[in-house]
């Protein structure tokens, strides 16, 4: 099994590695002065053929009152038909709710898309240095739900799946053919093949949740008190994770650090070890993990620390351990366009999957635009 200090990326030690690929990128969504202008989480799909990508929108700033998910999708996955609204604002016990896109599941004959609720029990105005936004305190009621759709046109009203996560990243196989879905400190995993029925979803983490504050969740905030329970350093969150041909589970987790950390299950997800630093360099954001037909292993992320998330890099691997090739998906100075809380980083949060002999890699610029990255394979 790979040992945590073996997991390493090697473009912090030697800039000058980062190739150029002969890539197209497509803008699905700009923020401008007549609609929203927060957006990020975007994540990929494929259905019948056709790229679909959805995110989180605010009015100015990040997690909002009343943040909804929007979508769009495309025949060629270059031209892709204007944005709507995919869920909108939820109303919660006392305000709208926060949420938070969690990406597709690819059943064959319906599409499932994922997302995440949550309230503040104190919401309230907070100013920071570029203007004011809707945030508050104390998240509350976080819940998965999920709608379908059999023709990428009219989904299903929202299904409770009755599971407290705010994920990170939706649905992905395993070897087994179970589901899993990546949180933060705590990740799900369900058997049922559908992936849509409530309670189905088991909730396991590197953490004992028996030890845990009631309610036991995983969410924006109560990572922050997993972490600080067990000692860890800054937050671990945001799992994302790939799976080697001995079938046990790296989870490769953010730690607000300038490293990933690693966390891994050799029983399909049922139970995790205790996260221990990689030599993985990160710029204290989210990163994605995937496997090319061929075998290697692939990473986009930004491994710069210092770096404002900036560049957007694709690496590979052989053996999942050592990423020594690298190649750039966004990069270069830009400006953010318009105020609001925690519109940080530039190229970031990325999500990918392959459809025929091409790898979609979605990102947002400044948490503002929503951006497409197509890598043809044969250039990899």
């Amino acid at each position: 099994m790979i040992n945590p200090q073996d997991i390493r990326h090697t473009l912090l030690d030697d800039p000058g590695r980062l190739g150029t690929l002969e890539l197209q990128t497509v803008t699905l969504y700009e923020a401008g002065e007549d609609n929203w202008r927060f957006c990020h989480h975007a994540e990929v799909g494929v259905f019948k053929d056709e790229i679909y990508v959805m995110w989180s929108s605010s009015p100015a700033g990040e997690d909002e009152c009343g943040q909804r998910i929007l979508y769009c999708k495309s025949r060629d996955g270059l031209h892709f038909d204007a944005p709507r609204v995919l869920q909108e604002s939820m109303l919660g016990k006392d305000y709208a709710a926060v949420l938070t896109a969690a990406g597709f599941l690819n059943r064959g004959d319906s599409l499932a898309a994922y997302f995440a609720a949550y309230e503040y029990a104190s919401p309230h105005e907070r100013t920071d240095r570029k203007g004011i936004h809707r945030f508050g305190s104390d998240i509350c009621r976080t819940r998965l739900y999920c709608v379908t759709t059999q023709d990428g046109e009219h989904f299903s009203p929202p299904v409770d799946l009755k599971a407290p996560v705010c994920p990170n990243l939706g649905p992905q196989r395993l070897h087994s053919g179970r589901l899993m879905i990546t949180g933060n400190w705590a990740h799900l995993y369900t058997d049922e093949p559908s992936g849509t029925v409530p309670g189905s979803w088991h909730m396991a983490g590197f953490a004992d949740a028996s030890q845990l504050p009631a309610p036991v969740s995983d969410d924006p905030d109560y990572f922050w008190r997993v972490s600080r329970q067990l000692g860890l350093p800054g937050g671990i969150c945001e799992g994302a994770f790939y799976q080697t041909d001995d079938h046990v589970l790296h989870m490769l987790h953010r730690s607000n650090t300038d490293w990933l950390y690693e966390s891994h299950s050799t029983n399909e997800g049922e139970s995790w070890s205790m996260p221990e630093k990689t030599n993985f360099p990160n710029c204290r954001a989210k990163v994605f993990f995937g496997r090319l037909p061929d075998g290697r292993f692939y990473y986009v992320g930004n491994p710069l620390p210092g770096s404002e998330r900036n560049p957007l890099v694709l690496s590979l691997s052989e053996d999942g351990a050592l990423f020594d090739t690298h190649y750039l998906i966004a990069g270069g100075a830009c400006a953010r366009k318009y105020p609001g809380y925690a519109k940080n980083g530039m190229y970031a949060y990325p999500h990918g999957v392959i459809a025929g002999e091409k790898l979609y890699i979605a990102y947002t610029v400044w948490k503002e635009d929503v951006r497409l990255a197509v890598v043809p394979l044969n250039r990899l």
